[in-house]
């Protein structure tokens, strides 16, 4: 089973009371094969997560993200080659430290310039007017990503039970609102600074502004270049909730970040893995990690039932 919906059954049937599971206190996914059985499972976990949301993470939550040089539920097995890349966005962390403020970034060795799960991204969807599915654009940016000697395996997680190949889509209902959150973290002026991150941002936002029809004051753009809001903790934090309060059924969100991510030490066994995977702000040495758990209580479950929400996350350890 896809580990992401086995965390999924495990959220079910610890953290929401008020779902009911079928007979044998869950809901064995292995077994799910037939229509009726499928629905189901989405009405089960409708409960916890109402929204439809999927995020495509540019690498599995075991490696580590990369930049390359010019700027700008089975799907994981089928991806999958194995291997990991040591490079420089990857963060070093103690995991005794709970709060995960005593750690420090990486040198960012060689300067590159744009990450590479974004570039790809947007290399497979520009300029290509047929139909592509979740499939095939995974596969694509994969194809991409190796070609330019990275061995990253990028990942799709939902909140629901779909078919991989079923087009891929940003905005599924044009007549509700589009809005985003863009987050591009370069770390500027510290040790470990990225070059890149301000790039890609800027890069997803022409897209979605030109190709998706999104407009810029439905779309919160955080950057450490002295320009826009800077993505610090509480900004990040204060983004979420503002477009999940904004947010109605019939609208669409597109969420991106860009930057370092890391591992923490997973203190209420909700990870197959024991770890928990995060995104650092650009204030991480004050204010610490913002984790997978802080995403998913401020954003993926408040989200309204109706909102269709695309993730991009172009980080280490995000699958």
């Amino acid at each position: 089973m896809p580990p992401q919906l086995e965390k999924v059954k495990r959220e079910i049937r610890f953290q929401d009371q008020d779902t009911t599971i079928p007979p044998g206190g869950e809901y064995d996914l292995a077994t799910a094969d037939s229509p009726s059985e499928n629905l189901l499972f989405d009405e089960i976990v409708e409960k916890v997560y109402p929204a439809e949301i999927l995020m495509i993470g540019g690498c599995r939550d075991s490696q580590i993200s990369v930049e390359v040089d010019a700027p700008g539920a089975s799907l994981a097995s089928m991806l999958s080659s194995g291997g990991e890349t040591h490079h420089s966005k990857e963060v070093s962390i103690n995991l005794s430290q709970l709060r995960n403020t005593h750690f420090r970034l990486p040198n960012n060795i060689d300067g590159r310039s744009s990450g590479v799960c974004t570039k790809a991204f947007l290399s497979c969807l520009q300029g290509n007017h047929a139909t592509v599915s979740w499939f095939q654009l995974l596969k694509s940016m994969r194809a991409q990503i190796h070609l330019k000697g990275y061995n990253q395996d990028p990942q799709l997680s939902s909140s629901r039970l779909i078919e991989v190949d079923q087009p891929f889509e940003i905005v599924r209902n044009k007549n509700g609102t589009k809005r985003a959150v863009m987050i591009g973290v370069n770390y500027t002026g510290q040790k470990g600074e990225l070059s890149g991150c301000h790039d890609d941002v800027e890069s997803i936002t022409s897209y979605l502004i030109e190709s998706h029809g999104f407009e810029k004051e439905n779309m919160t753009v955080l950057m450490d270049d002295g320009i826009h809001e800077p993505p610090t903790y509480r900004n990040i934090m204060v983004a979420c909730r503002a477009i999940v309060r904004e947010s109605k059924p019939g609208d669409t969100v597109f969420f991106h970040y860009s930057g370092h991510g890391g591992r923490i030490q997973d203190i209420n066994k909700d990870e197959a893995d024991g770890f928990d995977e995060t995104i650092i702000p650009s204030d991480y040495f004050r204010a610490g990690q913002i984790t997978d758990d802080d995403l998913n209580k401020t954003l993926v479950k408040p989200m309204k039932k109706g909102v269709y929400v695309v993730a991009l996350m172009d980080c280490c350890h995000s699958g």
